[in-house]
Formats: structure tokens, sequence, C-alpha cells
């Protein structure tokens, strides 16, 4: 595949990653700016803390539809799978800091969960089976996160090559950066 053609997809990658699901989402409902209230965040989580939790579930499907429906596309034209890889950090990119918003983003669970979707099912059946078990415990989703993306290297080495628990660490990383300030709340509150 030529160079050219590569940029094209992470440039194409970042850009859908950066439609910003859970601001528009929140506008559509009548909030005008869904970063000035909670987390200042504009995931599924901070939308549905004000909004109520449908409001979760329509943001959570739209960003991990956004990323799967893309890696899904790019996977028909027959890219190798290190040029897969570099399109969902590129998908993650925008997520996080999107363009639409000036910088501002989401933290990128619902995109993994996409990606996870679109590269590997099993694998994230059982990050679907982690998390819920995780979260059904400790009642917060952040730190469900954290704990379901530590844990998926390690289930993702007992049925998947280097290359996917490679990518599941990578993604795992990202996740415990994002949710930094969720860890070091919860770990006060607990100590």
């Amino acid at each position: 595949m030529l160079i050219a053609s590569i940029i094209l997809l992470l440039i194409a990658a970042y850009l859908v990653g950066a439609i910003p699901s859970g601001y528009l989402v929140a506008r559509w409902a009548g909030m005008h700016d869904i970063r000035r209230f909670g987390s200042g965040n504009i995931g599924a989580t901070n939308v549905a803390r004000f909004l109520g939790i449908k409001y979760f579930f329509i943001v959570f499907f739209l960003d991990a539809f956004k990323a799967y429906a893309y890696l899904v596309g790019v996977a028909v034209w027959g890219v190798s799978p290190m040029v897969l890889l570099w399109c969902a950090v590129a998908l993650l990119c925008g997520n996080t800091w999107s363009l639409f918003l000036g910088g501002d983003g989401g933290k990128g669970m619902s995109t993994i969960i996409g990606i996870l979707c679109a590269i590997h099912p099993m694998l994230f059946l059982c990050m679907i089976g982690i998390w819920l078990s995780a979260l059904m415990y400790l009642r917060n989703v952040g730190i469900a996160s954290v704990i379901t993306m530590i844990s998926l290297p390690v289930v993702a080495y007992s049925f998947t090559d280097l290359y996917g628990v490679v990518m599941v660490a990578f993604m795992g990383l990202w996740i415990i950066w994002r949710h930094r300030e969720n860890i070091r709340l919860y770990y006060v509150v607990r100590v």
C-alpha cells in the first residue's frame, strides 16, 4: 500500500474519531456545552450524569460504532494488521483530542470497545465480561474500565498472538493514563 494512501487512512481515522458524539448528543438534548459540567469530559459517563442513563447508551454506542465501522471498512480493503493498528491509534487520538472541540475529547473507552469489536471480537466479549463484573463489584465506571484494561492483556495472551497482546496492552496504558484522575480520587476516597 502506498504511503500516501496510509496517511489518508490515518487522517480519516483521526477525523472520524474526533466527531464529538457526547458533545453533540448533549447539545441536541438541550445542554449548551457538556464540558462545563461534572468532569468536563464529553464521554458517555459524564453525559449520563446530567442527562440520564439512556444518554450513556446513546453516546457509548455512537463512539463505539464509529470506530467499529471505520476499521471494518478499512479492513475490507485488505490493509495489513499494522495499518489497522495505526488506524486504531488515530481513532483514539481523535476521540481524545478532537479538532472540532479545540483539543478536548473523551477518555477513549467506548472507542476501544469499537476497535476490539472490529479487530478481535472474542477479546471484545472478554472485555465486556470483565468490565461488567468489575462495575457490579466496584460501582465506579472509570475504575471498572481501568481494571478491565489491566486484566485484558493477560486474557489476550491466552488466545491471541503477540500482536494482539501488544495492542491490548497499549490500549490498557491509554485508559490508565486517561483515567488517572479517577484513580487518584478513588484512592483518596478509599484511604
